[in-house]
């Protein structure tokens, strides 16, 4: 493999029925992403080694089959950050209510971090099945807008939780704590709850 060369290609293969526009501009940055590692490093030229490439075949089509991302690193400068942007056509666009709890798909826990887009990285290290999407945005740093459409139909879409549930519900159980006794001591306090009953109801 002389230098400059570029005698390189990366195809995909799917089912005849799948729409692959999705994965059009994956395949694209793919072929300029090694194109710069070779002008710049000499990637496949000095470095080439059949089984580290392989490797690195592997990891991007794990990552694209099961998280719908990739974060790879190729050499000590380079990495390739992947991530399958879904079409209007296959997700539902409307935003989600940030007072609904995601729900973890558990076989997707042994998913390394490394793996995933770091800002869903972020908030999948906080979904803990108890907090509602709101507090997921602040623990993450991340707008209430971002995780109610992009992250969150992301999540969804490839799986990494099985849905949502409301933050309230008719079985869960709750515990009092001390601050009850603002309830008898704090008119502030008791006319604020009164409003969010009248809301409510």
């Amino acid at each position: 493999y002389h230098r400059n060369h570029y005698r390189f290609n990366f195809l995909l293969c799917f089912d005849g029925n799948l729409d692959i526009q999705s994965y059009q501009p994956i395949l694209n940055k793919i072929a300029n992403e090694f194109f710069i590692y070779e002008t710049e490093e000499e990637f496949l030229s000095s470095f080439y080694q059949p089984e580290r490439f392989q490797n690195i075949l592997d990891k991007i089509l794990y990552g694209l089959r099961n998280v719908g991302s990739v974060s790879l690193e190729i050499t000590a400068n380079n990495w390739l950050f992947l991530k399958v942007i879904p079409t209007n056509t296959q997700v539902n666009m409307e935003p989600i209510d940030s007072k609904l709890v995601p729900v973890i798909n558990h076989d997707i826990r042994t998913l390394s971090h490394t793996e995933l887009d770091l800002t869903i990285a972020e908030v999948l290290s906080h979904i803990d099945e108890i907090k509602p999407l709101s507090s997921l945005a602040k623990e993450s740093d991340v707008t209430l807008k971002e995780i109610g459409t992009e992250v969150s139909q992301h999540l969804e879409y490839f799986k990494i939780i099985k849905g949502f549930v409301p933050l309230f519900q008719y079985a869960n159980a709750y515990l009092i704590s001390p601050k009850i006794s603002l309830l008898l001591n704090d008119t502030n306090f008791q006319l604020k709850m009164v409003s969010y009953l009248k809301k409510d109801c």
